[in-house]
């Protein structure tokens, strides 16, 4: 019993800085939402749309640079710690390939919204919040490298004070661009998109100046070979397109909706947003709880200790369970309240607090999964989640949602709530998979 207190102590001394900072992160699209609602509701479905036309392409993104955390924490569990610098500059061609190929997309996309019939107006907020931030996304794609390498060196707080920091900033930033203050131009909506691009900037600048302090020295990250070594960026696709790909299951399927639902208004596309920023609130839990995972298990594998990986596994998934159980509660019990800090009209008010109780049901089972997927990324073990992700989501959820969005299943459409049936039965099932592929690695004792 002991044994398992003091490893639940030291993920919660790891899991709760990457939680608060990935909060704080999400803040800023939470700050987007309400500034951008308070401007107008039709700025708000525009960059609603924006946020579901590219969070697929990003999440991959992020999730291919996240192979960084497992690569670094068993490297550095073996005291190689030279070697991890330099998977880390191999690393940075990854981040930025990725993202110049994003940003070819993007500057693309305006042909979609006319393919799903978006109004004219909320298209237009759209395509010019997806002008303005895609000047950020470089700095971004080495900001989260950065972050990610200091993850898996077990260094979790300090990203987390960027992280808040940049929260702070976004605020006043909005507001400038939004409303038209401090001399910024008046842009409404897509002026969230220049706030944003800002922020992003920072956080890089603010990530290189911790990264060249005394912690981080021991990595060499700006000496040694930085030209393209093809086995090491192999390894990271290797490692980090599965993250990616599985990631960009439930969150291409959550992008996508809004779209299939726009035909019956801004209502259920903008409840469905509100109900996406509380989950990925919640989400915040288990993504804590995995990544603590992910680093602890990892060092465990560069020491070859097989007994510590499988009592990090098991309180991980035990201690998020838990703790989402209680946020449940408190959100089937205050959803009105909940529902209130997004908008004060009365219909999506109503719409939104109701959706609140299928978010409920599903961030347990996405506490559930989460941590059951970061344990096995810390064996490097990701195509097995990728394949569960994909076929839960894409092959079960989209379309069996779709039916019963639209009232092909049932006596009327359930719009976004039936979206919502189905990603809970999606992540029900990822989370066994999960579990039981994890069962199997652990009982064969090696690592």
């Amino acid at each position: 019993m002991r044994r398992i207190l003091t490893e639940s102590y030291a993920l919660v001394k790891l899991g709760l800085p990457v939680a608060l900072a990935h909060v704080f992160q999400v803040g800023l699209q939470v700050v987007d939402t309400i500034m951008a609602g308070q401007y107008g509701a039709k700025d708000l479905a525009g960059i609603s749309l924006a946020g579901s036309l590219t969070m697929p392409l990003m999440i991959l993104m992020i999730g291919t640079v996240n192979a960084t955390t497992p690569i670094v924490a068993q490297l550095a569990g073996a005291g190689r710690f030279a070697e991890a610098g330099f998977k880390v500059r191999q690393g940075m061609w990854v981040g930025l390939g990725m993202v110049m190929l994003i940003i070819a997309i993007i500057i693309n996309l305006a042909p979609v919204l006319g393919w799903f019939a978006v109004p004219r107006d909320i298209a237009g907020i759209t395509t010019s919040y997806l002008s303005f931030v895609i000047w950020g996304y470089p700095a971004w794609a080495m900001f989260l490298l950065l972050r990610t390498t200091a993850e898996g060196l077990g260094h979790t707080r300090p990203p987390m004070y960027i992280a808040l920091a940049s929260l702070i900033i976004n605020i006043p930033l909005n507001y400038a661009f939004i409303f038209g203050k401090f001399g910024a131009p008046e842009l409404g909506g897509a002026g969230c998109g220049v706030a944003t691009a800002i922020v992003m900037w920072f956080q890089l600048t603010a990530m290189l100046l911790l990264v060249s302090a005394g912690k981080f020295r021991q990595l060499a990250l700006f000496s040694g070979q930085f030209s393209p070594d093809i086995t090491s960026i192999r390894e990271y696709l290797t490692v980090g397109l599965p993250i990616g790909l599985k990631i960009f299951g439930p969150v291409g399927v959550f992008a996508s909706s809004p779209l299939f639902i726009a035909r019956y208004g801004e209502l259920p596309v903008a409840a469905g947003s509100i109900g996406g920023n509380v989950t990925t609130l919640a989400f915040m839990v288990p993504i804590g709880f995995a990544t603590a995972a992910t680093i602890r298990i990892g060092q465990a594998v560069g020491r070859e200790d097989s007994a510590g990986a499988s009592l990090t596994s098991f309180c991980s998934i035990a201690t998020s369970m838990m703790i989402a159980l209680i946020i449940g509660v408190l959100m089937f019990i205050y959803r009105y309240e909940i529902a209130g800090l997004y908008t004060s009209d009365k219909d999506l008010l109503a719409m939104t607090a109701s959706l609140l109780i299928w978010v409920a049901f599903y961030q347990f089972a996405d506490a559930t999964q989460e941590p059951a997927v970061g344990s096995l990324r810390g064996f490097k073990d990701t195509q097995a989640a990728m394949w569960y992700s994909i076929g839960a989501y894409w092959l079960l959820a989209l379309p069996l949602g779709t039916l019963l969005a639209y009232g092909y299943l049932t006596s009327e459409p359930m719009t976004v709530f039936g979206y919502w049936t189905m990603f809970i039965v999606a992540e029900s099932i990822v989370a066994l998979l999960a579990g039981r592929r994890l069962m199997r690695i652990l009982s064969k004792g090696k690592v």
